[in-house]
């Protein structure tokens, strides 16, 4: 007779992060989840006072009230013309001089190409904002960085007599030397105009002098002022949960989080935020940390003390940098002493609200307010970033991190196995079950999933009941799920490997993009032949934010509480169709097969209850059972 044992859920933490990549110190490096969120990029974000905008996206080039002067030599596409390639990501269309007079005509030429603005006058706080281009590689010449050729310049130049006179204000290797900028990349330039404050009659050009180089692209083009009120944007911000209990550190982009993971006594989420002021005064700003609950109602929520965000300065090469600061939340780290800077610890909501508040999708607010007032946020910045994530009473989905170097393969003359490296922490959890994206396979292909231990020696620790496929034809892609044939317990941190095993020299297809499985899937043979290239691996962990290999952890039934009360029983297991129950009063049955199908299910009002799964094939299931918001799963096997 089998036993199943409705137990408690105690917990551990994982995380939300959103933190900007210049921002090193946004950064909690014992934080499990981190994931970038760049301030918005090359969208036009033109102020409302600006004299100057030019997006190129009107139908004519030059565009109007703008001129050009061509190089005496150069012809066609060697010129400034209007074109599409999809970047910057605003709009469709910018500026751009490139190498070759067209696709055929490939003859290098010198090429002088002046593109100039129209008549303006300069305010006051006035910068010039521009993106560009360019690959550094061809253009700027620093042997040191790697750049062996300087075959162009890109010069930015002014006039304050309608186009008489020009001086240099700009260039590509002076700004290169002092800030960097990346091939295949757009780049954002802002030049102080204070010099020229109410100069009427100014225009400006853009030069590009040049032979054999690349090309260059220009767009979003502003003169603007400055503004002396609140112009402030909240660049990041982060959710993360306390590093003191890592187990799910690499999970990465999962958004799905199991209350059973949750200590209400010490698993807490952190808030923060980077916050950058463009205006040419100070700030003064506060930070409102919030949780929604499912039904959106604020169920916590800590408003930070008011904080003072210089304002932007121009460096020495010209370059504005807005003015930036921190607002963060932290606790003491025991492995990491040097980290604690405690804003307050009235900033840190206590995860144990979850628990309370029951399973559901949360959301996590970070906004920026003005100290006092209203901010009308006349430049349309971001001042609020949310983060969405669901808790349930399910176990969850550990993973591999992403780097191609975490494959595994293994082969002989009779199988094939290919993986990758999970990281587990805590010794409590067992390996329930494990699933693979399976796209397609050949009828009478086999395949289980195996575990090795990563160290020193690689060695195999456990095994999945088999899979094989019968009907191809008519097979769905999806998840396979399948069973682990024993326990592994962990003793601590440890590195497991998991990989799919096909055991009989057929044909599996593992991938994730069900839309366009042609470059997201790898063929497993028992002679080994997987995909073409190792920088391809990298497959085998995520593709559009999906998992090829899932493994299923839950805790182990020894290391927590059980509730002999409520035992409930079933049996024959091993059926030939008929399941009893017993002390399932008010309880959900449910039973899925392999691929986490819901093949019967059942409420059951009386103390026993009998299922009749006669109709389902030979092989093994899993029986999941609810009952008192408590849950028993176990595997069943009908045999006949």
């Amino acid at each position: 007779m089998k036993k199943l044992y409705l137990t408690t859920i105690a917990i551990m933490a994982t995380v939300l992060a959103f933190s900007q990549s210049i921002m090193p110190e946004a950064r909690l490096v014992n934080a499990s989840y981190d994931a970038v969120v760049e301030p918005m990029k090359n969208q036009p974000n033109f102020s409302k006072d600006a004299v100057l905008t030019q997006d190129f996206e009107e139908n004519v080039f030059p565009p109007t009230g703008w001129d050009t002067i061509c190089g005496a030599q150069s012809q066609g596409n060697q010129h400034w013309h209007r074109t599409s390639g999809g970047r910057p990501d605003n709009g469709t269309h910018f500026a751009k001089i490139e190498r070759n007079a067209s696709t055929t005509n490939t003859t290098a030429r010198p090429q002088d190409e002046w593109l100039i603005s129209p008549v303006l006058t300069v305010p006051t706080n006035a910068v010039l904002r521009f993106w560009f281009h360019s690959n550094p590689y061809w253009t700027v010449g620093v042997p040191a960085d790697g750049w062996p050729y300087d075959n162009a310049d890109f010069n930015v130049k002014i006039s304050i007599d309608g186009g008489g006179n020009w001086t240099n204000i700009w260039d590509e290797e002076t700004f290169y030397s002092a800030m960097g900028w990346e091939f295949s990349e757009w780049t954002e330039v802002t030049l102080d105009l204070s010099t020229y404050v109410g100069q009427e009659n100014v225009k400006i050009a853009f030069q590009y002098l040049g032979e054999g180089s690349c090309w260059l692209a220009i767009d979003n083009i502003s003169v603007e002022s400055l503004p002396t009120t609140l112009d402030y944007e909240l660049a990041s911000s982060t959710v993360t949960f306390t590093p003191e209990y890592p187990n799910y550190a690499f999970n990465g982009h999962y958004s799905i989080f199991p209350l059973s993971e949750i200590d209400t006594e010490s698993s807490y989420n952190l808030f923060g935020g980077v916050v950058y002021n463009y205006s040419a005064s100070k700030a003064a700003v506060k930070m409102v940390a919030r949780v929604l609950s499912p039904e959106e109602d604020t169920v916590w929520e800590y408003v930070y003390p008011v904080d003072s965000i210089p304002a932007g300065s121009f460096e020495s090469h010209g370059f504005y940098t807005a003015g930036l600061d921190t607002i963060y939340a932290y606790v003491p780290v025991d492995t990491n002493p040097d980290y604690v800077h405690i804003i307050s610890q009235d900033a840190i909501f206590p995860m144990g609200y979850i628990t309370e508040l029951g399973a559901g999708t949360y959301t996590y607010e970070v906004t920026l307010e003005p100290a006092e007032g209203t901010y009308t946020n006349p430049n349309h910045r971001t001042i609020s970033l949310k983060h969405n994530t669901e808790f349930t009473e399910e176990c969850i989905y550990s993973r591999a991190k992403d780097e191609a170097e975490n494959a595994f393969g293994l082969t002989s003359s009779t199988y094939v196995s290919m993986g990758t490296t999970f990281y587990m922490f805590n010794p409590e959890d067992v390996i329930q079950t494990i699933e693979a994206y399976i796209y397609a396979a050949q009828d009478g292909s086999t395949f289980h999933y195996d575990v090795y231990k990563n160290g020193e020696t690689i060695d195999w620790v456990l095994s999945t009941e088999s899979y094989t496929m019968e009907d191809s034809a008519h097979f769905t892609p999806g998840y396979i799920s399948l069973s682990a044939l024993d326990v592994y317990e962990l003793t601590g941190q440890e590195e497991l490997i998991v990989a799919v095993t096909v055991e009989n020299n057929q044909a599996v297809y593992l991938g994730v993009n069900t839309s366009d499985a042609s470059d997201t899937f790898y063929t497993f043979w028992a002679n080994g032949a997987a995909g073409t290239e190792a920088e391809g691996w990298h497959f085998y962990t995520s593709m559009h934010e999906d998992f090829m290999i899932k493994l299923h952890t839950c805790l182990d039934g020894n290391a927590v509480e059980t509730f002999t009360a409520n035992e409930i029983e079933m049996f024959p297991n091993p059926t030939t169709g008929i399941v009893n129950f017993n002390n399932v009063e008010n309880a959900k049955i449910e039973v899925y097969n392999m691929m986490g199908q819901v093949v019967a299910n059942a409420n059951s009002t009386s103390v026993n209850t009998t299922i009749d799964l006669s109709n389902l094939a030979n092989g093994n299931y899993v029986v999941r059972i609810v009952k008192d918001g408590e849950v028993a799963t176990s595997k069943l096997n009908i045999a006949r």
